[in-house]
């Protein structure tokens, strides 16, 4: 992921913010400490902090947020063990729909498309 922005640092105040960004449906426990949920919520706190978003930015809502997003371009590839709970796909659509809708390609892989038949 690039940006017209090099700044790259992260922190854990910016992760917990994401956890209103980017919530997860609550089915029987909760899914927060999944390995999806967490490498969405450090994508996003890093690509936050490239584009200097501030937390007015962040308190004014998505489509603000989304406009500071809207020069970010690159891959991410995300393999996974298993297919993602709903959940996580959850949490993975809201990133999705954060980000720009060209320019930047977002791929989940999981197991079962690496095994032999």
């Amino acid at each position: 992921i690039s940006s017209d922005t090099s700044q790259s640092s992260s922190s854990s105040s910016s992760v917990q913010h994401n956890a209103k960004l980017l919530q997860g449906i609550p089915i029987r426990h909760d899914r927060s400490g999944h390995s999806e949920v967490h490498a969405a919520s450090v994508l996003l706190s890093t690509l936050l902090q490239q584009q200097e978003v501030s937390s007015t930015d962040l308190q004014s809502g998505r489509e603000v947020i989304k406009q500071r997003l809207k020069n970010i371009t690159g891959s991410v590839e995300m393999y996974v063990t298993r297919f993602p709970c709903i959940s996580c796909l959850a949490v993975l659509t809201q990133l999705q729909e954060l980000l720009p809708k060209e320019g930047v390609d977002l791929k989940v892989s999981y197991a079962h498309e690496f095994r032999d038949p």
